[in-house]
């Protein structure tokens, strides 16, 4: 039997509603990360995590988060969720079924990288794009620095 582990939350009835994510624990890690760790040790747990990216590289996040220069601002977080690769539609599943985690994904990753937050359009008229657009409307985040 596979463990879904990315795509844990596709089949969840409303698993797009915050109620229903808070409800699995969604949001636990976030708090853990602004309550009780620093960024260094957000940055080594992502390093030994082993989690890579989800581009054709794939390449290590903790490696890419080390590379970032230490007191240059402005910088800028994009979620590039634009589904350029066809027929792959990967974005599109995690937009729809889990926006909250990728939400999630994005605000935990700002501490450790300290940049204002945007996330990229993706392609008008998706289904997903609403549920975005929704589980997002918070404000932007500025660099405290």
């Amino acid at each position: 039997m596979q463990t879904k582990v990315l795509l844990h939350n596709v089949g969840v009835p409303d698993s797009h509603q915050i109620e229903t994510y808070i409800g699995q624990g969604g949001y636990s890690t976030l708090e853990r990360v602004l309550k009780e760790l620093q960024p260094a040790q957000v940055v080594e747990i992502v390093s030994n995590s082993g989690l890579r990216g989800r581009g054709g590289a794939g390449f290590p996040t903790g490696r890419k988060w080390m590379f970032l220069p230490k007191g240059v601002y402005p910088r800028y977080l994009v979620c590039n969720a634009d589904e350029g690769e066809p027929g792959t539609f990967k974005d599109r599943v995690l937009m729809e079924h889990d926006p909250h985690g990728v939400i999630e994904g994005i605000v935990i990753s700002r501490p450790s990288n300290p940049a204002s937050a945007r996330s990229s359009r993706e392609t008008a008229g998706s289904p997903s794009a609403p549920r975005i657009r929704l589980a997002s409307v918070m404000p932007s985040w500025q660099a405290d620095r």
